[in-house]
C-alpha cells in the first residue's frame, strides 16, 4: 500500500519462552520454509552484567550492527575505547490525551536508566521548559551536533529513540512533536549526512513508512507499525524499552542481547497483550537492518532463527 514498509511475509515462531506466543505479521511476498542463522548479538544484560555501553562494529565481511550493551570495564585510560561509545537521542512526541501520558513517560524514564547505566550519553527532547527552540528544532540541532562523529562526540552508534503518535496522511507519515511535525522523508535529510552508524526506533502509531525513508548502510530501523494505515496507539514502544535491557530478550541464550531479540521479545508482548484482552492486534512492529527499505516482521522468526525466506531471494533483516 502506498508509502506502507513492505513486510515479507508471516509465518510462526517460538521463542523459546512457555507464555509468549507468535506474532501475526503482513503477508507481502510469497515465502519458502528455511531455517537460518539468527542476528548479530548486542553485548548485554546476562543475569550476571549489568549494563554500561552501546555501540556498533562492522564486520570484516560485511556490515553487522552489533549494538553493545557490555560488562562494565574503564575505559578512562582508553581513548580510541572511550570513542566507540555511543550516544541517545531520546525524543518525548507529543501525548495527546491524558491517558498516553503515563506510558509515554514508562519509556522515557527505562531509556534514560539504560543510558545512566551504561554511561551513554543521552539527549532528552519534549519535556517542559528546554529553552526557545521548539522541539523539532532541538530535533535538528541535535542530530546535526552528533551526526558527523568525531572527538568531540565519539563514533559509536547514534540512537535515535521515538516515542509518541505518528500520523500518515495523504503518503506523508510523520511523528508528533510538541509544535511542528517531523516527516519521515525530513528526518531522512537530516540523517543523510551522518557518518555513524544509526539506530532508528520510532514507537509510534502509522510508523512503518520511516522504514522506507531512513533505510540503508550502516543502519538498523524498528518501526512499531508495519505500515502508515496502522494509526491506533502503539504499545510496542514500551515492551520495547523493557526488553532491550532484559536478560529475558537473550533468545538464544548467549549472555548477549541484540536488537533484532529485544525486537523479537517486545513484539511477542504485544501480540501476548491484545490476546489477553480479547482485541484486535492493531500493530505489527518491523526491523530493517540490510537496507533493503522493506522491513521484517517478527513473525518470519522461529526463536531467532528465520522459518521462511522470501522467493525473489530478498535477504531477510536479521539474518545476517
Amino acid at each position: 500500500c502506498g508509502g506502507s514498509a513492505n513486510a515479507k511475509s508471516a509465518g510462526q515462531r517460538d521463542l523459546g519462552l512457555s507464555d509468549l506466543a507468535s506474532t501475526l505479521g503482513h503477508v507481502g511476498r510469497d515465502v519458502m520454509p528455511v531455517l537460518r542463522m539468527g542476528s548479530p548479538s548486542l553485548e548485554g544484560t546476562g543475569m550476571t552484567k549489568r549494563i554500561t555501553s552501546l555501540f556498533v562494529l562492522l564486520s570484516l565481511c560485511a556490515f553487522r550492527t552489533v549494538c553493545s550493551i557490555a560488562e562494565a570495564q574503564d575505559t578512562s585510560g582508553d581513548p580510541a575505547e572511550a570513542n566507540r561509545t555511543g550516544q541517545i537521542i531520546l525524543v518525548i512526541g507529543a501525548s495527546g490525551a491524558d491517558e498516553y501520558t503515563e506510558p509515554l513517560e514508562r519509556s522515557a524514564a527505562r531509556w534514560t536508566e539504560v543510558a545512566k547505566q551504561s554511561e551513554t550519553p543521552i539527549k532528552m527532547i519534549g519535556k517542559a521548559g528546554e529553552g526557545k527552540q521548539n522541539d523539532r528544532e532541538q530535533l535538528h540541532s541535535a542530530i546535526k551536533s552528533v551526526a558527523s562523529g568525531g572527538a568531540a562526540h565519539g563514533s559509536g552508534p547514534l540512537w535515535l529513540v521515538m516515542i509518541g503518535h505518528g500520523t500518515f496522511t495523504r503518503g506523508v507519515a510523520k511523528f508528533n512533536l510538541r509544535g511542528p511535525d517531523i516527516s519521515a522523508k525530513e528526518l531522512a535529510q537530516w540523517l543523510q549526512t551522518c557518518k555513524r552508524p544509526i539506530v532508528v526506533v520510532n514507537c509510534a502509531s502509522a510508523s512503518g513508512p520511516f522504514v522506507n525513508q531512513l533505510s540503508g548502510e550502516n543502519r538498523i530501523v524498528v518501526t512499531a507499525t508495519k505500515s502508515g494505515t496502522e494509526h491506533n496507539y502503539a504499545r510496542f514502544g514500551e515492551y520495547f524499552a523493557r526488553a532491550i535491557a532484559s536478560a529475558d530478550s537473550d533468545l538464544d541464550h548467549d549472555d548477549e542481547v541484540s536488537v533484532h531479540e529485544a525486537f523479537l521479545l517486545a513484539s511477542a508482548e504485544v501480540r501476548q497483550f491484545y490476546e489477553s484482552e480479547d482485541r484486535i492486534i492493531t500493530e505489527h512492529a518491523l526491523i530493517d537492518d540490510n537496507g533493503d527499505g522493506k522491513g521484517t516482521p517478527a513473525s518470519m522468526f522461529r526463536g531467532v532463527r528465520p522459518n521462511a525466506v522470501a522467493k525473489d531471494g530478498a535477504q531477510l533483516d536479521g539474518s545476517a
